[in-house]
């Protein structure tokens, strides 16, 4: 995570740092006498890190949230220049932005302090790594082939009948494929899953046992000799593997529910009407 979604920055790092040591000991930044102090970087700090549960921020990523800082407030002092700061739109803006602040600070205060990766266990992540493995395979089956590509349809069943009597594939492949990327390589296609090859040949590839030749195979390339060398399964990643991001999925379960609970409990006691005749009156 280099640039920080999520925040009330605009950007993410573009300037060069001033070196800290130039400052007071509590400003990291400062625009034309407009300061960043600690507490302000720890505060936008800190939001990433609720966004990011386990994040630590690197040197470079802080050095980014500082630059995003400055290149706000250079757009932010040019914008009072020009009167912005005093428009109506300004201040509905800046009453939205202070609703949303404190909105936050309350939930952070009453849940999400509360609930963080500590209060996740190990047992629910095993519980939940129990119910969930088949969204944990860590790849579609695949097969290791090399194959033989000629223009004719007579050509390919030459091959294949010296195939049939012995014919050593890898040195046919460099005799005769018209493959430039696998001809050199004896025909080795390397590994593929379905969906990586042309349906012809991958009908005809998935369909071969171990070291098993097909028949000639016709495609929008020519025709293909084809050998399967090794099939794997698809595999499921183990407990340990996926531990971090098992336990980050159920801590942002955990704080969406109680963010429910915690919404339904004050909108019993709040008195909450909404116009709807008004807003279908309403066109944009």
């Amino acid at each position: 995570m280099k640039a920080f979604k999520g925040t009330m920055l605009l950007f993410a790092g573009l300037a060069m740092l001033t070196p800290v040591s130039v400052f007071a000991a509590e400003v990291l930044a400062e625009v034309n006498g407009e300061t960043m102090t600690l507490e302000e970087f720890q505060s936008l700090a800190g939001e990433i890190k609720s966004a990011y549960p386990g994040l630590t921020l690197s040197d470079e990523q802080k050095e980014d949230l500082v630059n995003s800082w400055v290149k706000e407030e250079i757009l932010a002092q040019e914008a009072a220049k020009q009167g912005l700061d005093r428009s109506t739109d300004a201040k509905y803006r800046i009453e939205e932005s202070k609703r949303q602040v404190i909105a936050r600070l309350l939930l952070e205060k009453d849940l999400l302090s509360k609930l963080t990766l500590k209060s996740i266990t190990d047992q629910e992540v095993a519980d939940f790594y129990d119910a969930n493995k088949k969204q944990f395979k860590s790849a579609d089956p695949r097969i290791h082939v090399r194959h033989i590509l000629v223009k004719s349809e007579d050509q390919a069943k030459k091959i294949s009948s010296e195939l049939k009597k012995g014919g050593d594939f890898a040195k046919l492949a460099q005799q005769y494929s018209q493959d430039p990327g696998s001809k050199d390589k004896g025909g080795d296609l390397g590994y593929f899953s379905r969906g990586d090859m042309v349906p012809e040949f991958e009908s005809a590839a998935f369909a071969l046992k171990k070291n098993q030749i097909s028949e000639p195979v016709k495609t929008q390339y020519g025709y293909h000799i084809i050998q399967l060398l090794e099939k794997k399964a698809s595999e499921t990643k183990s407990l340990d593997e996926v531990r971090d991001a098992i336990k980050a999925e159920l801590l942002k379960r955990k704080r969406n529910q109680a963010l429910d609970d915690y919404l339904a409990k004050l909108k019993a006691s709040a008195h909450v009407v909404v116009n709807k005749d008004k807003l279908k009156d309403i066109n944009f």
